[in-house]
């Protein structure tokens, strides 16, 4: 998909076409339809990165008891 923005309003919101993207990321990190991983990739910035952002925001970062344990399991991997 690709989406065309008038620079007449990107001119108007102050941001740049990056800043755009992060926005459009946050959103969809929000809203539970973008990983951290895919919100990150899409804004075009490293998972560090937007976890920054992320708490720049004071947006809670996704982690659920599912992952704990898959964080888990990879840990006690030998």
């Amino acid at each position: 998909m690709h989406i065309e923005i008038p620079d007449e309003l990107l001119k108007k919101t102050h941001l740049s076409e990056k800043d755009l993207m992060i926005e459009i990321a946050l959103i969809f990190y929000q809203r539970n339809t973008f990983t951290l991983g895919q919100a990150s990739a899409f804004a075009g910035v490293h998972q560090m990165e937007f976890q920054k952002i992320l708490s720049e925001r004071k947006i809670n970062i996704h982690y659920d008891s599912e992952s704990f344990r898959e964080d888990m399991n990879v840990l006690n991997e030998p």
